[in-house]
């Protein structure tokens, strides 16, 4: 697909007709239904059967220590940024995990970040995209974190969810209208934009009637809980959702069509927050925030999985066994959610973790079993690359 920006005077018409072209393309009984507020029956799942396991340990070094969240994978990177904000972004080795470098550029100045929301690699661009959704911008830097350019987002905008479409454009989630209960201020949360000055390109609007926050209030307090990513790329195509919408749509840039992917029925007490992970051809996986907090303890916005069965036609809450463990030790299929050279999920294992398995001998032999062997529990998380089977 040719891709153009979208001037203010054709915006209008455009929206007209990707509307028209987003109806349901396909009747609503028959798609999946996932009913949020239902309790599903548990079933066993070994992620060696729906996948290729990778294991990439992160070098540790006196620079390199972070048991901190994985933000990007790409061709020859993985990305990685400390839970606390301290602005670091430690780069490694795709390959190896070997340590490559940290850049921070936190601060408040135009070239730097106040936080990193999330973070694109662009490779053939040799460019860092740095999502800082707080200070409504964002930032470009080249490879070795020099800073090329900012890019603003537009106005009563706030972007959660931005990811590497292609060459040139990011694909990005818009998360700020949140107004519980009122009908979307906005005819669409969903773009295309450019990378060089974050201009619309396209716009993929879903059906939304009435929108749900993201917060609990009490008399005097409030929790709020990041949204959920928005998009999930499905190997070429886009999943797009919202925790407002009953319908997940998937976004075909081959044929520039939305098609109805799934349906989903709403939950109270608590109010759930969903959101895809991966799919493979036989499950589609997915996760729900549940919006409630205790004041009390702190405590609050727990999970809930589920995976639908596409040859069988039926909803579980999916017990996901690693075979390098003997016990299984449950995964998770949704942490990051990648779509390319095969790549579809990463999972972050502790040192810690893979040191009390192997010193309770509860790894089987190969090279999990071999790598936690050198592990300290200081070190640095091991990466569980899974990716999708050969055909």
């Amino acid at each position: 697909m040719r891709i153009r920006a979208i001037s203010h005077g054709t915006l209008a018409l455009l929206l007209a007709g990707t509307l028209s072209s987003c109806g349901p393309q396909a009747p609503v009984d028959s798609l999946p239904v996932i009913d949020l507020g239902k309790e599903y029956p548990k079933k066993e799942i070994l992620v060696q059967n729906l996948f290729d396991v990778e294991y990439v340990p992160l070098e540790t070094t006196d620079e390199f220590v972070t048991q901190g969240s994985l933000l990007a994978v790409s061709e020859h990177y993985v990305v990685v940024k400390n839970l606390r904000n301290d602005g670091n972004i430690y780069l490694f080795s795709r390959q190896d995990g070997h340590a490559v470098r940290c850049i921070n550029r936190l601060g408040q100045s135009g070239e730097e970040y106040t936080y990193v929301n999330g973070l694109v690699v662009d490779e053939a661009g040799g460019e860092l995209f740095v999502l800082d959704s707080q200070a409504s911008k964002i930032l470009v830097y080249d490879l070795e974190g020099r800073f090329r350019r900012s890019i603003p987002f537009g106005e009563n905008t706030s972007y959660y969810t931005m990811l590497n479409y292609d060459k040139d454009h990011l694909i990005v989630h818009d998360a700020s209208d949140r107004e519980e209960g009122q009908p979307p201020s906005k005819p669409y949360h969903h773009a295309i934009i450019s990378k060089q000055d974050g201009s619309l390109v396209r716009v993929l609007p879903i059906s939304i009637e009435k929108l749900v926050g993201t917060y609990v209030r009490t008399d005097g307090a409030a929790a709020v809980v990041f949204p959920p990513a928005g998009i999930v790329p499905n190997r070429g195509d886009w999943l797009l959702t919202d925790i407002s919408a009953d319908t997940v749509y998937s976004y075909i840039p081959s044929g520039d069509r939305m098609k109805p992917f799934l349906a989903l029925i709403p939950s109270q007490d608590p109010v759930r927050l969903f959101a895809m992970g991966t799919v493979t051809d036989r499950y589609y996986f997915m996760e729900a925030t549940r919006r409630e907090f205790d004041f009390t303890t702190g405590q609050g916005f727990g999970k809930d999985y589920w995976a639908y069965d596409v040859l069988g036609k039926a909803v579980y809450t999916p017990v996901i066994q690693n075979a390098d463990f003997k016990d299984g030790n449950q995964q998770y299929v949704s942490q990051l959610v990648l779509n390319g050279a095969r790549l579809a999920v990463v999972h972050t294992l502790t040192a810690d973790q893979l040191v009390s398995a192997y010193e309770e001998d509860n790894l089987n032999d190969g090279p999990l079993k071999d790598i936690a062997s050198r592990l300290d529990m200081e070190d640095n998380p091991v990466l569980m690359l899974m990716k999708y089977k050969k055909p």
